[in-house]
């Protein structure tokens, strides 16, 4: 290599060294800097994006805490009613009582509710009626999809005021 680098003329040298400098800039900048600028574009892009979120959340927040504070349950539970005695009821009330696999007592204000293949809209209006009518709130969930679509299998733990 280097008796043909000697072999040539000065002026091809320098043509040669020139362009070998100049492929070693290009490579550097559409190696380097160009993914780097390309990713820096893309990061701002999902900056604003996900700023515009976090705004959407943040007033979705305010909403929640403002009606959180208006919220007043219409009736109680009466003395001498048991929160098992509230949750059969309501489940038949709303035709759910052929999907409870299974309540368990966890203590006087709290209890654990199964179900099996019960609609997600039904499920969702029976916790709000709970809590709306009785103060009895949903302190643990756990949902999982039952085969047909719009029914889960749900374990719940509900907690009643002291």
């Amino acid at each position: 290599m280097n008796s043909w680098w000697q072999s040539l003329s000065s002026r091809e040298r320098v043509l040669i060294g020139g362009g070998a400098a100049l492929l070693g800039m290009i490579t550097i900048v559409l190696g380097v800097f160009e993914p780097l600028h390309a990713r820096h574009q893309r990061l701002q892009v999902q900056n604003v994006a996900e700023s515009n979120v976090l705004i959407e959340l943040q007033g979705l927040a305010q909403q929640a805490t403002a009606l959180r504070g208006t919220h007043q349950t219409s009736k109680p539970l009466e003395p001498g009613t048991t929160l098992l005695a509230v949750l059969n009821s309501a489940a038949a009330e709303n035709q759910l009582d052929e999907r409870i696999k299974r309540v368990v007592p966890n203590g006087e204000h709290e209890a654990s509710i199964a179900f099996d293949k019960i609609s997600f809209d039904q499920l969702v209006i029976w916790m709000l009626a709970l809590r709306e009518q009785y103060g009895i709130e949903v302190s643990r969930i756990v949902v999982d999809k039952a085969g047909a679509a719009g029914y889960v299998n749900a374990n719940l733990t509900l907690t009643t005021a002291l």
